[in-house]
Protein backbone atom coordinates (compact mmCIF):
# COMPACT_ATOMS: atom_id res chain seq x y z
CA UNK A 1 0.00 0.00 0.00
CA UNK A 2 1.42 3.17 -0.84
CA UNK A 3 2.67 5.99 1.94
CA UNK A 4 0.02 8.49 1.31
CA UNK A 5 -2.90 5.25 1.53
CA UNK A 6 -1.07 4.12 5.05
CA UNK A 7 -1.76 8.33 6.42
CA UNK A 8 -5.14 7.70 4.86
CA UNK A 9 -6.38 4.62 6.67
CA UNK A 10 -4.57 5.91 9.99
CA UNK A 11 -7.14 8.90 9.66
CA UNK A 12 -9.89 6.78 8.71
CA UNK A 13 -9.14 4.16 11.87
CA UNK A 14 -8.69 7.35 14.15
CA UNK A 15 -12.28 8.98 13.08
CA UNK A 16 -13.70 5.63 14.07
CA UNK A 17 -12.14 5.01 17.52
CA UNK A 18 -12.11 8.74 19.05
CA UNK A 19 -16.07 9.43 19.07
CA UNK A 20 -16.19 6.57 21.10
CA UNK A 21 -13.32 7.18 23.64
CA UNK A 22 -14.66 10.92 23.58
CA UNK A 23 -18.01 9.62 24.47
CA UNK A 24 -16.82 7.32 27.29
CA UNK A 25 -15.07 10.75 28.91
CA UNK A 26 -17.79 13.09 28.46
CA UNK A 27 -20.06 10.25 31.09
CA UNK A 28 -19.75 12.04 33.99
CA UNK A 29 -20.50 9.84 37.35
CA UNK A 30 -23.42 7.70 38.24
CA UNK A 31 -24.46 7.40 34.37
CA UNK A 32 -22.49 4.84 31.98
CA UNK A 33 -22.20 5.03 28.15
CA UNK A 34 -23.20 2.30 26.60
CA UNK A 35 -21.00 1.66 23.41
CA UNK A 36 -22.93 2.73 20.84
CA UNK A 37 -23.14 6.43 18.63
CA UNK A 38 -25.67 5.07 15.79
CA UNK A 39 -28.42 2.33 16.23
CA UNK A 40 -28.22 1.40 19.75
CA UNK A 41 -31.30 -1.21 19.91
CA UNK A 42 -29.47 -2.95 17.00
CA UNK A 43 -26.16 -3.17 18.57
CA UNK A 44 -27.74 -4.34 22.16
CA UNK A 45 -29.22 -6.84 19.87
CA UNK A 46 -25.71 -7.99 18.93
CA UNK A 47 -24.48 -7.81 22.23
CA UNK A 48 -27.11 -10.28 23.24
CA UNK A 49 -25.89 -12.73 20.48
CA UNK A 50 -22.70 -12.53 21.83
CA UNK A 51 -23.86 -13.03 25.03
CA UNK A 52 -25.42 -16.12 23.31
CA UNK A 53 -22.33 -17.48 22.58
CA UNK A 54 -20.38 -16.57 25.63
CA UNK A 55 -23.00 -18.95 27.36
CA UNK A 56 -22.00 -21.34 25.40
CA UNK A 57 -24.89 -21.47 22.68
CA UNK A 58 -23.49 -22.10 19.01
CA UNK A 59 -27.01 -21.08 17.59
CA UNK A 60 -29.32 -18.64 17.94
CA UNK A 61 -32.44 -18.45 19.87
CA UNK A 62 -34.48 -15.13 20.13
CA UNK A 63 -32.83 -13.82 23.11
CA UNK A 64 -35.62 -10.73 23.85
CA UNK A 65 -38.55 -12.91 23.77
CA UNK A 66 -40.43 -14.92 26.52
CA UNK A 67 -40.40 -17.92 23.43
CA UNK A 68 -37.13 -17.71 22.45
CA UNK A 69 -37.86 -20.91 20.03
CA UNK A 70 -35.54 -23.62 18.78
CA UNK A 71 -31.99 -23.00 17.64
CA UNK A 72 -31.04 -22.36 14.42
CA UNK A 73 -28.01 -21.27 12.53
CA UNK A 74 -28.33 -17.70 12.17
CA UNK A 75 -26.21 -14.48 13.16
CA UNK A 76 -23.12 -17.10 13.71
CA UNK A 77 -20.78 -14.60 13.24
CA UNK A 78 -21.43 -12.96 16.76
CA UNK A 79 -22.06 -15.64 18.43
CA UNK A 80 -18.51 -16.66 17.54
CA UNK A 81 -17.60 -13.37 18.41
CA UNK A 82 -18.89 -14.04 22.08
CA UNK A 83 -17.32 -17.66 22.32
CA UNK A 84 -13.91 -15.81 21.84
CA UNK A 85 -15.04 -13.00 24.21
CA UNK A 86 -15.61 -15.35 26.99
CA UNK A 87 -12.44 -17.01 25.82
CA UNK A 88 -10.07 -14.17 26.31
CA UNK A 89 -12.16 -13.08 29.44
CA UNK A 90 -12.64 -9.78 27.07
CA UNK A 91 -16.07 -7.66 27.85
CA UNK A 92 -18.08 -8.59 25.10
CA UNK A 93 -18.28 -4.75 23.69
CA UNK A 94 -14.56 -4.37 23.99
CA UNK A 95 -14.36 -7.43 21.18
CA UNK A 96 -17.29 -5.45 19.35
CA UNK A 97 -14.83 -2.31 18.82
CA UNK A 98 -12.08 -4.24 18.59
CA UNK A 99 -13.58 -6.18 15.70
CA UNK A 100 -14.76 -3.25 14.19
CA UNK A 101 -12.14 -1.52 13.86
CA UNK A 102 -10.25 -4.59 12.30
CA UNK A 103 -12.84 -4.96 9.80
CA UNK A 104 -12.86 -1.47 8.72
CA UNK A 105 -9.00 -1.87 7.98
CA UNK A 106 -10.13 -4.78 5.31
CA UNK A 107 -12.30 -2.86 3.71
CA UNK A 108 -10.23 0.37 3.52
CA UNK A 109 -7.62 -1.69 2.38
CA UNK A 110 -9.68 -3.49 -0.17
CA UNK A 111 -11.36 -0.06 -1.15
CA UNK A 112 -7.33 0.75 -1.87
CA UNK A 113 -6.67 -1.82 -4.03
CA UNK A 114 -9.64 -1.41 -6.31
CA UNK A 115 -8.81 2.69 -7.08
CA UNK A 116 -6.23 1.58 -9.76
CA UNK A 117 -8.88 -0.81 -11.31
CA UNK A 118 -11.53 1.72 -11.68
CA UNK A 119 -9.64 5.54 -11.54
CA UNK A 120 -6.36 7.02 -13.06
CA UNK A 121 -3.37 7.87 -10.89
CA UNK A 122 -4.20 11.39 -10.63
CA UNK A 123 -7.41 10.92 -9.45
CA UNK A 124 -6.48 7.52 -7.08
CA UNK A 125 -5.94 9.50 -3.86
CA UNK A 126 -8.89 11.86 -3.86
CA UNK A 127 -11.48 8.81 -5.01
CA UNK A 128 -10.21 7.04 -1.73
CA UNK A 129 -10.68 9.93 -0.06
CA UNK A 130 -14.16 10.46 -0.78
CA UNK A 131 -15.27 6.77 -1.04
CA UNK A 132 -13.75 6.75 2.70
CA UNK A 133 -14.92 9.76 4.24
CA UNK A 134 -18.29 11.08 1.85
CA UNK A 135 -21.71 11.02 2.57
CA UNK A 136 -24.70 12.72 0.95
CA UNK A 137 -26.52 16.18 0.54
CA UNK A 138 -28.13 15.54 3.83
CA UNK A 139 -26.95 18.10 5.95
CA UNK A 140 -29.00 20.33 3.25
CA UNK A 141 -31.87 18.71 4.09
CA UNK A 142 -31.42 19.75 8.03
CA UNK A 143 -31.94 23.26 7.24
CA UNK A 144 -35.20 22.30 5.59
CA UNK A 145 -36.38 20.44 8.64
CA UNK A 146 -35.69 16.98 6.22
CA UNK A 147 -33.79 14.14 8.00
CA UNK A 148 -32.49 12.12 5.07
CA UNK A 149 -31.11 8.27 4.73
CA UNK A 150 -27.55 9.41 4.91
CA UNK A 151 -28.67 9.96 8.31
CA UNK A 152 -30.45 7.17 9.30
CA UNK A 153 -29.34 4.43 7.20
CA UNK A 154 -25.05 3.69 7.74
CA UNK A 155 -24.82 0.57 5.61
CA UNK A 156 -24.81 2.36 2.27
CA UNK A 157 -21.64 4.25 3.44
CA UNK A 158 -18.19 2.89 4.01
CA UNK A 159 -17.35 5.31 6.98
CA UNK A 160 -20.86 5.23 8.56
CA UNK A 161 -20.77 1.14 8.08
CA UNK A 162 -17.66 1.37 9.73
CA UNK A 163 -19.04 3.13 12.68
CA UNK A 164 -21.80 1.49 13.81
CA UNK A 165 -20.84 -2.22 13.87
CA UNK A 166 -18.22 -4.89 12.89
CA UNK A 167 -20.51 -6.60 10.42
CA UNK A 168 -21.03 -3.90 7.92
CA UNK A 169 -17.45 -3.28 7.11
CA UNK A 170 -16.88 -6.76 6.69
CA UNK A 171 -19.42 -7.86 4.51
CA UNK A 172 -19.09 -4.75 1.83
CA UNK A 173 -15.11 -5.73 1.71
CA UNK A 174 -15.97 -9.31 1.19
CA UNK A 175 -18.50 -8.49 -1.52
CA UNK A 176 -16.41 -6.23 -3.15
CA UNK A 177 -13.63 -8.96 -3.07
CA UNK A 178 -16.15 -11.63 -4.53
CA UNK A 179 -17.12 -9.07 -7.73
CA UNK A 180 -13.65 -8.87 -8.76
CA UNK A 181 -12.35 -12.19 -8.16
CA UNK A 182 -15.43 -13.82 -10.17
CA UNK A 183 -14.32 -12.07 -13.07
CA UNK A 184 -11.19 -14.24 -13.40
CA UNK A 185 -12.76 -18.18 -14.65
CA UNK A 186 -9.53 -20.22 -13.43
CA UNK A 187 -10.15 -22.92 -10.93
CA UNK A 188 -8.05 -21.42 -8.14
CA UNK A 189 -10.74 -18.33 -8.53
CA UNK A 190 -13.52 -20.27 -8.34
CA UNK A 191 -12.69 -21.86 -5.02
CA UNK A 192 -11.98 -18.76 -3.40
CA UNK A 193 -15.07 -17.07 -4.63
CA UNK A 194 -17.30 -19.87 -3.21
CA UNK A 195 -15.27 -20.03 0.20
CA UNK A 196 -15.81 -16.14 0.18
CA UNK A 197 -19.51 -16.66 -0.19
CA UNK A 198 -20.32 -18.92 2.25
CA UNK A 199 -18.72 -16.53 5.02
CA UNK A 200 -20.36 -13.70 3.48
CA UNK A 201 -23.57 -15.29 3.71
CA UNK A 202 -23.23 -16.60 7.39
CA UNK A 203 -22.29 -12.41 8.30
CA UNK A 204 -24.56 -10.82 5.77
CA UNK A 205 -26.67 -13.15 3.03
CA UNK A 206 -28.55 -10.36 1.35
CA UNK A 207 -24.72 -9.45 -0.18
CA UNK A 208 -25.12 -12.64 -2.16
CA UNK A 209 -28.08 -11.76 -3.76
CA UNK A 210 -26.45 -8.50 -5.16
CA UNK A 211 -23.28 -10.34 -5.95
CA UNK A 212 -25.38 -12.82 -7.83
CA UNK A 213 -27.44 -10.42 -9.65
CA UNK A 214 -24.05 -8.69 -10.80
CA UNK A 215 -22.53 -12.25 -12.27
CA UNK A 216 -24.98 -13.22 -13.79
CA UNK A 217 -25.95 -9.99 -15.81
CA UNK A 218 -22.83 -9.77 -16.32
CA UNK A 219 -23.02 -13.15 -18.22
CA UNK A 220 -25.85 -12.54 -20.38
CA UNK A 221 -24.29 -8.83 -21.30
CA UNK A 222 -21.27 -11.14 -22.38
CA UNK A 223 -22.18 -14.49 -23.18
CA UNK A 224 -20.08 -15.27 -25.87
CA UNK A 225 -16.70 -15.06 -23.84
CA UNK A 226 -15.67 -18.06 -21.29
CA UNK A 227 -19.39 -18.93 -21.02
CA UNK A 228 -18.93 -22.60 -19.99
CA UNK A 229 -16.14 -21.03 -17.26
CA UNK A 230 -18.52 -18.41 -16.32
CA UNK A 231 -21.59 -20.25 -15.68
CA UNK A 232 -19.40 -22.80 -13.55
CA UNK A 233 -18.23 -19.80 -11.68
CA UNK A 234 -21.88 -18.40 -11.41
CA UNK A 235 -22.99 -22.10 -10.05
CA UNK A 236 -20.30 -22.36 -7.53
CA UNK A 237 -21.60 -19.04 -5.37
CA UNK A 238 -25.17 -19.66 -7.11
CA UNK A 239 -25.60 -23.00 -4.99
CA UNK A 240 -24.74 -22.17 -1.59
CA UNK A 241 -26.50 -19.38 -1.59
CA UNK A 242 -29.53 -21.21 -2.93
CA UNK A 243 -29.04 -23.67 -0.13
CA UNK A 244 -28.65 -21.19 2.67
CA UNK A 245 -32.09 -19.29 1.25
CA UNK A 246 -34.14 -22.79 1.39
CA UNK A 247 -33.17 -23.06 4.88
CA UNK A 248 -33.71 -19.50 5.94
CA UNK A 249 -37.48 -20.32 4.29
CA UNK A 250 -37.75 -23.63 5.97
CA UNK A 251 -36.82 -22.35 9.49
CA UNK A 252 -38.92 -19.39 9.59
CA UNK A 253 -41.96 -21.15 8.25
CA UNK A 254 -41.20 -23.74 10.61
CA UNK A 255 -40.45 -22.13 13.90
CA UNK A 256 -43.32 -20.19 15.35
CA UNK A 257 -41.04 -17.99 17.18
CA UNK A 258 -39.09 -16.96 13.93
CA UNK A 259 -41.88 -16.77 11.87
CA UNK A 260 -43.18 -13.95 14.22
CA UNK A 261 -39.89 -12.14 14.17
CA UNK A 262 -39.45 -12.63 10.30
CA UNK A 263 -43.18 -11.01 9.71
CA UNK A 264 -42.25 -8.07 12.21
CA UNK A 265 -38.59 -7.70 10.78
CA UNK A 266 -40.20 -4.60 8.01
CA UNK A 267 -36.96 -2.53 7.06
CA UNK A 268 -38.69 -0.47 3.72
CA UNK A 269 -36.46 1.75 1.47
CA UNK A 270 -36.46 5.32 2.13
CA UNK A 271 -38.43 7.36 -0.61
CA UNK A 272 -36.65 7.93 -3.80
CA UNK A 273 -36.35 11.69 -3.61
CA UNK A 274 -35.00 11.33 0.06
CA UNK A 275 -32.54 8.57 -1.24
CA UNK A 276 -31.42 10.84 -3.92
CA UNK A 277 -30.08 13.81 -1.33
CA UNK A 278 -28.42 10.94 0.10
CA UNK A 279 -26.22 10.07 -3.05
CA UNK A 280 -25.95 13.41 -4.38
CA UNK A 281 -23.57 15.03 -4.96
CA UNK A 282 -22.18 12.20 -6.18
CA UNK A 283 -25.12 10.32 -8.09
CA UNK A 284 -24.96 13.38 -9.98
CA UNK A 285 -21.96 13.04 -11.76
CA UNK A 286 -22.67 9.51 -11.58
CA UNK A 287 -24.99 9.88 -14.09
CA UNK A 288 -22.58 10.95 -16.77
CA UNK A 289 -20.35 8.21 -15.69
CA UNK A 290 -22.70 5.36 -16.63
CA UNK A 291 -23.56 7.33 -19.98
CA UNK A 292 -20.00 7.11 -20.52
CA UNK A 293 -19.63 3.33 -20.04
CA UNK A 294 -22.20 2.36 -21.86
CA UNK A 295 -21.40 4.54 -24.65
CA UNK A 296 -17.84 3.42 -24.67
CA UNK A 297 -18.54 -0.27 -23.93
CA UNK A 298 -15.88 0.10 -20.87
CA UNK A 299 -16.25 -3.59 -19.36
CA UNK A 300 -14.25 -2.89 -16.57
CA UNK A 301 -17.35 -0.72 -15.32
CA UNK A 302 -19.70 -2.88 -16.04
CA UNK A 303 -20.25 -4.46 -12.40
CA UNK A 304 -20.47 -0.93 -10.97
CA UNK A 305 -23.16 -0.26 -13.73
CA UNK A 306 -24.97 -3.14 -12.82
CA UNK A 307 -24.59 -2.87 -9.21
CA UNK A 308 -26.29 0.83 -8.98
CA UNK A 309 -29.28 -0.35 -11.19
CA UNK A 310 -29.85 -4.25 -10.13
CA UNK A 311 -29.96 -2.36 -6.18
CA UNK A 312 -31.90 0.49 -7.09
CA UNK A 313 -34.72 -1.90 -8.40
CA UNK A 314 -34.82 -4.42 -5.28
CA UNK A 315 -35.04 -1.99 -3.07
CA UNK A 316 -38.32 -0.64 -4.34
CA UNK A 317 -39.68 -3.87 -5.43
CA UNK A 318 -42.53 -5.31 -2.60
CA UNK A 319 -40.31 -7.08 -0.36
CA UNK A 320 -39.97 -6.68 3.35
CA UNK A 321 -36.12 -5.87 3.49
CA UNK A 322 -35.47 -3.27 0.90
CA UNK A 323 -33.73 -1.44 2.56
CA UNK A 324 -31.19 -4.30 3.28
CA UNK A 325 -30.20 -4.54 -0.42
CA UNK A 326 -28.67 -0.70 0.01
CA UNK A 327 -25.48 -2.00 1.65
CA UNK A 328 -22.46 -0.62 0.15
CA UNK A 329 -24.43 1.39 -2.41
CA UNK A 330 -21.97 4.56 -2.12
CA UNK A 331 -19.33 2.36 -3.39
CA UNK A 332 -20.38 2.29 -7.01
CA UNK A 333 -22.00 5.67 -7.12
CA UNK A 334 -18.31 6.96 -6.54
CA UNK A 335 -16.61 4.80 -9.02
CA UNK A 336 -19.20 6.27 -11.84
CA UNK A 337 -19.13 9.29 -10.18
CA UNK A 338 -15.43 10.60 -10.57
CA UNK A 339 -15.43 8.53 -13.86
CA UNK A 340 -18.40 10.97 -14.71
CA UNK A 341 -16.71 14.33 -13.48
CA UNK A 342 -13.47 13.21 -15.51
CA UNK A 343 -16.02 13.06 -18.38
CA UNK A 344 -16.98 17.12 -17.15
CA UNK A 345 -13.50 18.33 -16.42
CA UNK A 346 -12.34 17.10 -20.05
CA UNK A 347 -14.92 19.60 -20.97
CA UNK A 348 -13.39 22.36 -18.55
CA UNK A 349 -9.65 21.57 -18.85
CA UNK A 350 -7.79 23.21 -15.97
CA UNK A 351 -10.70 23.32 -13.48
CA UNK A 352 -9.75 19.93 -11.97
CA UNK A 353 -9.03 21.41 -8.81
CA UNK A 354 -12.39 22.73 -8.24
CA UNK A 355 -14.44 20.32 -9.41
CA UNK A 356 -12.47 17.65 -6.68
CA UNK A 357 -12.73 21.09 -3.95
CA UNK A 358 -17.02 21.18 -4.70
CA UNK A 359 -17.14 17.96 -4.63
CA UNK A 360 -15.29 16.98 -1.18
CA UNK A 361 -16.67 19.91 0.35
CA UNK A 362 -20.35 18.91 -0.23
CA UNK A 363 -20.13 15.68 0.55
CA UNK A 364 -18.07 15.70 3.83
CA UNK A 365 -20.27 17.95 6.29
CA UNK A 366 -23.25 15.25 6.96
CA UNK A 367 -20.78 12.82 8.62
CA UNK A 368 -19.13 15.67 10.74
CA UNK A 369 -22.75 16.93 12.00
CA UNK A 370 -23.22 13.49 12.76
CA UNK A 371 -20.72 12.79 14.85
CA UNK A 372 -21.06 16.22 17.03
CA UNK A 373 -25.19 15.24 16.92
CA UNK A 374 -24.60 12.00 18.41
CA UNK A 375 -21.96 13.17 21.07
CA UNK A 376 -24.32 16.26 21.94
CA UNK A 377 -27.08 12.99 22.42
CA UNK A 378 -24.25 11.65 25.54
CA UNK A 379 -23.76 14.63 27.08
CA UNK A 380 -27.47 15.01 27.05
CA UNK A 381 -27.63 11.59 28.68
CA UNK A 382 -30.03 10.31 25.68
CA UNK A 383 -31.18 7.09 27.67
CA UNK A 384 -31.00 5.25 24.09
CA UNK A 385 -27.26 5.96 24.34
CA UNK A 386 -26.32 6.03 28.27
CA UNK A 387 -27.98 4.45 31.09
CA UNK A 388 -27.30 4.66 34.55
CA UNK A 389 -24.59 3.15 36.49
CA UNK A 390 -27.05 1.88 39.13
CA UNK A 391 -28.65 -0.09 36.55
CA UNK A 392 -25.23 -1.61 35.31
CA UNK A 393 -24.60 -2.69 38.29
CA UNK A 394 -27.79 -4.51 38.90
CA UNK A 395 -27.70 -6.34 35.33
CA UNK A 396 -24.14 -7.17 36.72
CA UNK A 397 -25.70 -8.70 39.80
CA UNK A 398 -28.72 -10.51 37.79
CA UNK A 399 -25.89 -12.19 35.62
CA UNK A 400 -24.02 -13.42 38.76
CA UNK A 401 -26.81 -14.71 41.07
CA UNK A 402 -30.25 -15.63 39.38
CA UNK A 403 -30.10 -18.67 36.70
CA UNK A 404 -29.64 -18.43 33.32
CA UNK A 405 -32.21 -18.12 31.20
CA UNK A 406 -34.77 -16.33 33.91
CA UNK A 407 -37.59 -14.49 32.48
CA UNK A 408 -37.24 -11.12 33.70
CA UNK A 409 -40.08 -8.62 33.88
CA UNK A 410 -38.63 -4.93 32.94
CA UNK A 411 -39.85 -1.81 31.27
CA UNK A 412 -38.99 -2.13 27.47
CA UNK A 413 -36.56 0.46 27.65
CA UNK A 414 -34.74 -2.05 30.22
CA UNK A 415 -35.58 -4.94 28.28
CA UNK A 416 -33.44 -4.09 26.12
CA UNK A 417 -30.04 -4.14 28.28
CA UNK A 418 -31.35 -7.39 30.04
CA UNK A 419 -30.59 -10.25 27.03
CA UNK A 420 -27.11 -7.60 26.05
CA UNK A 421 -25.73 -7.72 29.76
CA UNK A 422 -27.32 -11.27 31.16
CA UNK A 423 -28.28 -14.88 30.19
CA UNK A 424 -31.98 -13.79 30.94
CA UNK A 425 -35.06 -13.11 28.91
CA UNK A 426 -37.10 -10.31 29.21
CA UNK A 427 -40.83 -10.28 27.57
CA UNK A 428 -40.08 -7.92 25.60
CA UNK A 429 -36.90 -6.02 24.42
CA UNK A 430 -36.67 -5.06 20.86
CA UNK A 431 -39.34 -4.61 18.34
CA UNK A 432 -37.77 -7.24 15.90
CA UNK A 433 -36.50 -10.07 17.75
CA UNK A 434 -39.65 -10.44 20.70
CA UNK A 435 -42.12 -12.76 19.39
CA UNK A 436 -45.59 -10.57 18.85
CA UNK A 437 -43.75 -7.62 19.64
CA UNK A 438 -46.39 -4.84 19.46
CA UNK A 439 -48.68 -7.10 21.73
CA UNK A 440 -46.03 -8.32 24.23
CA UNK A 441 -44.64 -4.36 24.12
CA UNK A 442 -47.93 -2.87 25.12
CA UNK A 443 -48.62 -5.28 27.84
CA UNK A 444 -45.48 -4.75 29.67
CA UNK A 445 -46.51 -1.17 29.24
CA UNK A 446 -49.73 -1.62 31.14
CA UNK A 447 -48.16 -3.47 33.96
CA UNK A 448 -46.19 -1.08 35.04
CA UNK A 449 -47.99 2.13 33.70
CA UNK A 450 -51.61 1.07 34.52
CA UNK A 451 -52.53 -2.12 35.57
CA UNK A 452 -54.11 -2.73 39.41
CA UNK A 453 -52.37 -4.67 41.74
CA UNK A 454 -54.93 -7.76 41.11
CA UNK A 455 -54.07 -7.26 37.20
CA UNK A 456 -50.38 -7.31 37.83
CA UNK A 457 -50.87 -10.64 39.71
CA UNK A 458 -52.75 -12.28 37.33
CA UNK A 459 -50.32 -11.22 34.32
CA UNK A 460 -47.09 -12.38 35.99
CA UNK A 461 -48.97 -15.84 36.81
CA UNK A 462 -49.61 -15.72 33.22
CA UNK A 463 -46.15 -15.41 31.86
CA UNK A 464 -44.52 -17.04 33.94
CA UNK A 465 -42.44 -14.22 35.50
CA UNK A 466 -39.48 -14.53 37.63
CA UNK A 467 -38.03 -12.27 38.42
CA UNK A 468 -38.81 -8.38 38.34
CA UNK A 469 -36.55 -5.27 37.70
CA UNK A 470 -37.73 -1.73 38.05
CA UNK A 471 -35.80 1.73 37.96
CA UNK A 472 -36.63 4.88 39.16
CA UNK A 473 -35.19 7.63 35.94
CA UNK A 474 -36.97 10.64 34.96
CA UNK A 475 -36.18 9.96 31.40
CA UNK A 476 -38.32 6.84 31.04
CA UNK A 477 -41.14 7.31 33.84
CA UNK A 478 -41.47 5.70 36.84
CA UNK A 479 -42.34 2.47 37.29
CA UNK A 480 -45.21 1.52 39.07
CA UNK A 481 -45.24 -1.71 41.53
CA UNK A 482 -45.94 -2.64 44.28
CA UNK A 483 -44.53 -5.90 45.59
CA UNK A 484 -46.99 -9.20 45.48
CA UNK A 485 -45.88 -12.07 46.11
CA UNK A 486 -42.54 -10.67 45.70
CA UNK A 487 -39.55 -9.85 47.41
CA UNK A 488 -36.52 -8.02 46.80
CA UNK A 489 -33.54 -9.64 46.53
CA UNK A 490 -31.43 -6.86 45.60
CA UNK A 491 -31.76 -3.26 45.72
CA UNK A 492 -28.92 -0.22 44.79
CA UNK A 493 -29.83 3.40 44.82
CA UNK A 494 -33.08 3.78 42.91
CA UNK A 495 -32.87 -0.27 40.84
CA UNK A 496 -34.35 -2.64 42.83
CA UNK A 497 -34.50 -6.31 41.10
CA UNK A 498 -37.72 -8.71 43.45
CA UNK A 499 -38.23 -12.54 43.13
CA UNK A 500 -41.64 -13.62 42.08
CA UNK A 501 -42.63 -16.34 44.48
CA UNK A 502 -44.39 -19.33 42.70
Amino acid sequence: MKNKYIYLLIVFLLLLTIPYVISYSLIGRGYHFNGFLINPTDGHSYLAKMQLGRSGEWLFKLPYSSQPGEGVFLFIYYIVLGHIAGFLHLPNIFLFHVTRIINSAILFIVLSKLINIYVKENWSFFTLGLISFGSGLGWLGLILGLVSSDFTTPEIYPFLSSLTNPHFPLAIGLMLIIIEITRDVKPKSVLISTFLSILLLIIQPFCMVIVLGILGISILIEYKENIKRKLIQLVSVALPTMTFGIYLYLITKNNPALNSWNAQNLTPSPPVWDLLIALSPVILSATFGIISVIRSKDKTFYPMVIWVVLVIILAYIPLNLQRRFLIGLYIPICFLGIRGLTVLVEKFSGKIGKFRNIFFATAIPTNIILLFMSLNSVVQLNPNLVMKESLLTGLKWIDSNIPARSLVLTSPEIGLYVPAYTNDRVIYGHPYETANAQINQANVEAFFFGMNQEEQKEYLAKEGVEYILTMEDKRTGSMNYTPIDSIVVYQIEDVKIYSVKK
